[in-house]
């Protein structure tokens, strides 16, 4: 399927023990039998520090390694087998700066880090792989947050398990209890999961990002051209753009006073 955009390439280890079994509480058990059976890594564990002070740790992972445990349980060894190596490759590769990074920040504010959009195309180039040597199919929708009332989180989907109506867009209606947990906003993005048990459906999520935002806005490796990659970069550093020094110097006032925050360049 087309990606438009990706599970959030950093979870924490309750986010990866939730997405094996959605029916049950997480705990330091089950992550160890996880571990232990060879389906999750050790994971980085990050010291967190509160007003310069040690203050615990707290352990995350590749989010590569919760879609492994879903394709595991279709009997996608193949797919869980390339998630699993590529989770391995990026939790190496980025190791120290995501522990550096979430010392002193919380999850939620990774996309910050200088290192995001380097870390997410390696996310997405490994569900490439798995597009390719798996079953990507596992995914029921992607989505969305429309918004929310008492008891519900009404999220804009588009459906990739269902021929007759793949690839359109559909509003559904889903317990408010789904998006609590994960903190979504609206806005946010989601992959939505389904497995069947006996007669009845589960239906589980884990939070994304926009692909078009991040990993592959000015990918210059990849092939072709992404428009919605362009049109972000030209808003950010095209007509939007802030201005140059040069142009803050030619239009600082002479006699002191604030600078302009945009410059307009119609002709780009």
């Amino acid at each position: 399927m087309t990606l438009t955009s990706i599970p959030t390439p950093v979870v924490t280890w309750e986010t990866v023990v939730s997405t094996n079994d959605p029916t049950r509480q997480p705990s330091r058990a089950r992550i160890r039998t996880l571990r232990k059976n060879g389906l999750v890594s050790d994971g980085l564990q990050v010291p967190i520090r509160h007003n310069g002070r040690a203050a615990g740790s707290h352990t995350y992972h590749s989010t590569l390694f919760a879609l492994a445990l879903k394709a595991g349980q279709v009997g996608d060894e193949a797919g869980a087998k390339v998630l699993r190596e590529h989770g391995l490759a990026i939790e190496s590769r980025f190791a120290d700066r995501i522990r550096d990074f979430l010392s002193h920040h919380t999850l939620e504010a990774l996309a910050e880090a200088p290192f995001f959009t380097e870390l997410t195309r390696a996310t997405t180039r490994a569900l490439d792989q798995w597009s390719r040597h798996g079953r990507m199919d596992i995914v029921f929708a992607t989505g969305q947050v429309h918004g929310f009332t008492d008891e519900s989180v009404i999220i804009e989907v588009k459906y990739h398990q269902v021929d007759s109506v793949a690839g359109d867009t559909f509003d559904i209606d889903l317990p408010r209890v789904l998006a609590d947990g994960p903190s979504l906003h609206q806005g946010d993005y989601v992959w939505i999961f389904r497995q069947t048990i006996g007669s009845a459906a589960l239906l589980d999520l884990l939070p994304a990002v926009a692909t078009d935002k991040t990993a592959r806005a000015g990918d210059a490796g990849a092939e072709g051209s992404d428009e919605a990659a362009e049109g972000l970069a030209y808003l950010e550093s095209g007509a939007g753009g802030r201005p140059t020094a040069a142009e803050a110097h030619f239009l600082r006032p002479r006699r002191g006073g604030a600078l302009p925050r945009r410059v307009v360049r119609p002709a780009g």
